[in-house]
């Protein structure tokens, strides 16, 4: 975890950081995860979210400096926060601070949440691709997955998720390819209007299909609120509920693989374990 001098070593690298630390800001922790941590920053005038990188981002896959191009191109298109000042070899993000709070998980459960969702994310694939970024090939992220060592004591045997895959795997066909923010669960999603994303850590040219099923699977959305995120996402949806369904089991495996990769099971509540496993038990005995 940060501290606050790790903020102000931060604001020190570049000319309008040092502007703002000449009039004594507020240094405010916000949010802290496994990869970053967030800190409010105000004063003068102005009215920051700056973000440092741990060093835990390279072993999870991720690339700061294509999370600096994404970036670029979706804060200008008004899908993230404007950006102040971005440094992806040090991990440093500093954008401007958008209020208010991030959705509640009840609140991104709703049906007319998940069409908001469903909306917005159809604008965001509509987006043209911005150059240099990869595409995520599903397959090859789900093997390199398995083939790391899972902790001691994973709550679901590796067995089993393979089982799962290799269930699910058989049907996959991608929906449609787009820009893909990957990883749309409720800390990430900023209440504008309109709704913009924060934590593009992850995004990449993706199946359209699979963003939709992180976000229904991170909530735990039932069957009307799968409905309203496809509602949501338009009627000439490239998106079937069979796909939606295909894609929610992949999901779930690459979920539970990367609580391992990450060693964070503990980031889930009992009952959100236990939902995991439940899932990624029942599709690999379907």
């Amino acid at each position: 975890m940060t501290d606050p001098v790790s903020v102000v070593a931060a604001l020190e690298t570049f000319a309008a950081g040092r502007t703002l630390l000449a009039c004594a800001p507020h240094i405010q922790s916000v949010s802290g995860g496994l990869t970053n941590h967030t800190w409010r920053v105000t004063g003068g005038g102005r009215d920051w979210a700056v973000r440092i990188g741990s060093g835990r981002a390279a072993r999870l896959g991720i690339d700061r400096r294509t999370e600096a191009r994404v970036l670029m191109h979706v804060s200008a298109a008004g899908f993230a926060p404007p950006i102040v000042h971005i440094a992806p070899h040090s991990g440093v993000l500093v954008t401007q601070f958008i209020g208010p709070c991030p959705w509640s998980r009840e609140e991104a459960r709703a049906p007319a949440a998940a069409r908001r969702l469903g909306a917005r994310a159809r604008e965001l694939h509509a987006l043209e691709l911005p150059g240099g970024v990869p595409t995520l090939d599903l397959h090859d992220v789900l093997i390199r997955y398995l083939e790391t060592a899972p902790p001691p004591e994973a709550p679901i045997a590796r067995a089993a998720i393979a089982a799962s895959i290799r269930q699910a795997i058989v049907d996959y066909h991608p929906a449609g390819q787009a820009l893909c923010h990957h990883d749309l669960n409720h800390h990430n999603i900023l209440d504008g209007p309109p709704l913009v994303f924060i934590d593009w850590e992850y995004a990449a040219v993706g199946d359209v299909a699979l963003e939709l099923a992180a976000y229904a699977q991170y909530h735990e959305l039932d069957a009307a609120g799968r409905q309203a995120l496809l509602e949501g996402y338009g009627r000439d949806s490239p998106v079937s509920p069979a796909q939606l369904r295909n894609a929610c089991v992949l999901f779930d495996c690459l979920h539970a693989l990367w609580l391992d990769a990450a060693e964070a099971w503990e980031s889930l509540d009992a009952a959100r374990r236990s939902s995991l496993h439940d899932r990624i038990m029942g599709a690999e005995s379907a």
